[in-house]
């Protein structure tokens, strides 16, 4: 599941000291957010496999380490998912919450429009910034 490696170090490997319900915190984080730029921005982060590969994954590891599932930031919004649709998660986060995957997701859509839109890859655009903003 390449697109999952944001979650990881680019060697694949999980964070130093990362518990396993950092690691189920942190795909359900993926979820909320991919389910927030579909339902809510119209807008795709991976494509339906991918995301739908996310959402089983999820589901798996939710009912294979339950009580580590429990303990995460996100269970009162995963508690019942069952990797069959996420449409309903974003509406049932608190008002905290809506905020903050809404300026985080509303932030990499605007970015990947951008890169669309400009045609520049990721390193010309640091480039640009850092001769730009920082120099």
């Amino acid at each position: 599941m390449p697109y999952l490696l944001d979650m990881k170090w680019p060697d694949g490997r999980w964070p130093d000291g990362w518990t396993m319900t950092d690691k189920i915190s942190s795909y359900q984080r993926k979820v909320i957010e991919c389910s927030y730029a579909y339902y809510e921005c119209d807008f795709h982060l991976m494509t339906d496999g991918q995301y739908d590969e996310l959402c089983r994954y999820t589901a798996r590891l939710q009912e294979a380490f339950e009580d580590e599932a429990k303990k995460t930031i996100w269970w009162y919004v995963m508690h019942d998912f069952t990797g069959e649709t996420g449409y309903h998660l974003y509406g049932r986060l608190n008002d905290k919450h809506q905020v903050w995957i809404g300026n985080g997701v509303d932030m990499k859509i605007e970015y990947l429009r951008n890169m669309v839109l400009n045609e520049r890859s990721p390193r010309e655009r640091y480039g640009e910034i850092k001769k730009g903003a920082f120099a």
